[in-house]
């Protein structure tokens, strides 16, 4: 199912792990369906979890923030977002001494910015 463009002022996605090919065009989906001055809020397991031997899913499935810029074109002139936030956080957990996620908040501009 695709989201309706530009109808939302939240969009947001916790900890959905999908093959790289699906997920990038997920967070591209999820980012159309953000409305001009929305903001799109991202959060999942971060690569680095495998490191402290904490059962994830597959290094392939996990992403880190610039995957999500890359789906989302950021960094392409008129782009319409802004990163308000984009890292990696640990946090507790009953399983590890903490496990680092990966947190991205991004801001949708109201209207492409001027490129002067």
């Amino acid at each position: 199912m695709t989201p309706p463009t530009g109808a939302f002022d939240l969009v947001t996605a916790q900890f959905v792990h999908l093959p790289a090919a699906e997920r990038s065009e997920m967070h591209r989906r999820l980012g159309d369906a953000v409305a001009p001055g929305g903001i799109l809020v991202l959060v999942g397991h971060h690569p680095l979890d495998l490191e402290q031997g904490i059962r994830r899913p597959v290094r392939e499935n996990l992403f880190e923030g610039s995957e999500i810029l890359d789906a989302l074109a950021v960094h392409e002139p008129g782009a319409p977002w802004s990163i308000v936030t984009d890292q990696v956080r640990a946090r507790e957990s009953t399983d590890a001494d903490g496990t680092p996620d990966h947190a991205a908040r991004h801001g949708r501009y109201p209207a492409p910015p001027l490129v002067r």
